[in-house]
């Protein structure tokens, strides 16, 4: 790129707000049983997922009495737990280290696992007897395993590659001194870890079923798991698995509907199923096979409940409300909303109108709003159905469009009217297959958007919708094994650019090409008109926005032997694309090129500076803003939105002064 620059920043007006603070989530984590406290009421422990203000953990009891723990940043989320005494629990978000947290100080203390970094979902083991924990995740090579002494503070064991499974989910002793960790997708692998001799097997539970089932990309029924008096351990669906003989039996109690099952007392087993919104209980006698529904949780998932010893269901749901019903009858007994908003990390902005800003917050499935002219900022509740976020938004006419994680549907949003899900925002497109909306464009009343399939699937699903018609048309796997990733309507052809990558959603699964795409996209049927190869080595392909009729600024990113990645000028005209060593080197450093609304321009984020680059003719550039706390972009109209860990900062027409 050229060197001509101004390196004087954005002198115009800034406009400062405030982030608003909403509900934490608590996703992904067990409601993990202590035990009574002094005063005798059973315990309780659960964490919640920021990746700004850092984790919120809290200890409920079972009266909805409540301490809330903050952790700072960068302990963002511990998904798995574990108790070593009555007041020291072990946490684990990154397979990297460990945290040993002190109930009655909060006092916390971390140590290196001497494993690779990767996130790490439920299920870590502890073992009392030989004072070890083991956990396992998925580097995004081979999943790995680490054993570690808690007694001694040291890392044991590193396991390089625990099985051909990525995702841990659950765990149970054994018996005999060993533990069972569960990990899923494709299939379904038990691992056994013998703590005291540091030996570890695999055994494929699809293999003991004979199952011939689909890729397993989602942990439903064995996130929970309930054993029997001898020790066997009920998979739903596949029947009682014992550790000891490694065996798998179709035998014994089987339910009349299959459930998430969390916990046994005497022959009654408590289980449960998330819908859109809310959650079911129920209640399996075990002698008859019979399940009855005694109650729903609202926004509550099947790891974020339990029960007390006196059979009291409790629950803390997504956003952080307590929930108590009697076991049996399903009766609500206790209610509270405990104290846990706190500022979450900005997905998606989207101007309203002058006054008025909306943003979506990281995993939580909210949105709130700003009031630029006064400051004030609202948490406006759920945006979409489900446990995910937003992270696609459009404004066409007076209305916003959002597109959500994990099932990808659109709802639409009427800023005019009282904001109330699932009336407003209501959902009006669910493209089939759909998970993680990736890429978004829009041409006119007709919004686009692509979206990953789900985990341990390759490709992805196309959605058009009309928001004038309401009519959606969806084309699901499009271009087979490759996942569009950017979306550029060119309105000379009638068609959509796009670029694609050949990996799955957090490289879920093995590619089944070693090369990414560029392609031309009907605009009325969403058919590919003509694709062309990226350079080989190329793990991403983007179509970033236009420069002049006709003619688009892309990039290729991946394993290249100079450079990170290059840029270059896509034109409609003949659509091919240079060799490697006829593109231009992308700057170092950059974390992300956002198109701007105006042909040619756009906005570089390379480390701690915002630069504006005019792409119309000989590359220029002037910088906009310099600071190392800046970690999202924005761009809308004539204006640049950057936000910080605790403010937006809009420089209000910077594209056209």
């Amino acid at each position: 790129m050229s060197n001509a620059a101004n390196s004087q920043t954005w002198q115009g007006e800034i406009i400062r707000a405030a982030i608003p603070p909403c509900r934490d989530p608590f996703i992904n984590t067990f409601l993990l049983p202590l035990g009574p406290g002094e005063d005798g009421e059973e315990r309780f422990w659960i964490s919640s997922w920021n990746g700004k203000s850092g984790s919120m953990g809290v200890l409920v009891t079972e009266s909805g009495k409540e301490r809330v723990y903050r952790f700072s940043p960068p302990n963002y989320g511990f998904y798995s737990a574990a108790q070593e005494d009555q007041d020291t629990l072990w946490l684990c978000g990154d397979l990297s280290k460990v945290v040993r947290l002190t109930l009655s100080t909060g006092a916390i203390e971390e140590y290196d696992t001497g494993a690779p970094s990767a996130l790490v979902f439920q299920g870590m083991a502890i073992d009392h007897k030989t004072g070890k924990l083991f956990a396992a995740a998925y580097p995004e090579s081979r999943t790995a395993g680490f054993s570690f002494d808690y007694l001694n503070r040291r890392p044991v064991k590193v396991y390089p590659d625990t099985c051909k499974e990525l995702y841990m989910c659950s765990s149970f002793p054994a018996g005999e001194g060993t533990h069972c960790v569960v990990i899923y997708n494709p299939g379904i692998s038990v691992l056994h870890w013998d703590p005291l001799a540091e030996e570890m097997e695999a055994v494929s539970l699809m293999e003991l079923a004979g199952d011939q089932q689909a890729p397993l990309s989602k942990s439903y029924g064995i996130s929970r798991l309930i054993r029997n008096d001898e020790g066997q351990c009920y998979f739903p669906d596949r029947g009682w698995y014992n550790p000891i003989t490694r065996s798998l039996t179709r035998e014994g109690p089987r339910p009349e509907e299959e459930m998430t099952w969390f916990a046994v007392s005497g022959h009654l087993a408590w289980g449960a199923s998330y819908d859109a919104n809310h959650m079911k209980v129920g209640l399996w006698d075990m002698n008859q096979g019979q399940v009855a529904i005694i109650c729903t949780i609202p926004d509550c998932t099947a790891g974020s409940v339990n029960l007390t010893a006196d059979r009291k269901i409790v629950a803390v749901n997504l956003y952080g409300e307590f929930y108590r019903y009697d076991g049996l009858t399903g009766v609500l007994e206790l209610f509270r909303s405990l104290p846990t908003d706190s500022i979450a990390e900005v997905d998606c902005l989207r101007r309203i109108d002058k006054d008025r800003l909306l943003g979506t917050p990281f995993i939580t499935q909210r949105f709130w709003e700003i009031n630029l002219q006064t400051g004030e900022g609202k948490d406006f509740g759920r945006a979409a159905p489900g446990v995910g976020e937003i992270l696609q938004t459009w404004k066409l006419g007076e209305k916003i469009y959002m597109a959500a994680y994990t099932e990808s549907e659109l709802v639409e949003y009427d800023p005019g009217k009282r904001a109330c899900f699932p009336e407003n925002p209501r959902v009006v497109a669910k493209p089939p297959g759909g998970m993680r909306p990736v890429a978004a464009a829009d041409r006119g009343s007709i919004l686009f958007y692509a979206s990953s399939h789900y985990y341990g699937k390759l490709g992805c699903t196309l959605t058009k919708y009309d928001t004038a018609t309401g009519v959606a048309l969806y084309n699901d796997d499009p271009l087979p094994g490759q996942t569009m990733r950017s979306l550029c309507p060119d309105n000379s052809t009638e068609s959509l650019l796009a670029g694609t990558t050949m990996c799955a959603d957090v490289n879920s699964c093995v590619p089944v090409s070693s090369l990414c795409y560029f392609a031309r996209i009907d605009i009325d049927d969403l058919s590919v008109i003509e694709t062309i190869a990226a350079p080989p080595g190329t793990k991403l392909a983007t179509v970033h926005g236009p420069i002049g009729v006709g003619e688009y600024l892309c990039s290729v990113t991946g394993d290249f032997p100079e450079n990170a990645g290059y840029w270059f000028i896509l034109s409609v005209d003949n659509f091919s694309v240079p060799e490697l060593d006829q593109m231009q080197p992308l700057p170092p450093h950059m974390q992300k090129l956002i198109p701007t609304d105006i042909p040619g321009l756009f906005v570089f984020h390379i480390h701690d500076q915002i630069e504006l680059w005019d792409m119309r003719g000989r590359p220029s550039m002037q910088v906009l803003y310099k600071d190392p706390d800046v970690y999202h972009c924005h761009s809308e109209g004539a204006s640049v939105y950057l936000v910080k860990s605790k403010e937006i900062l809009i420089l209000e027409n910077c594209l056209v002064n």
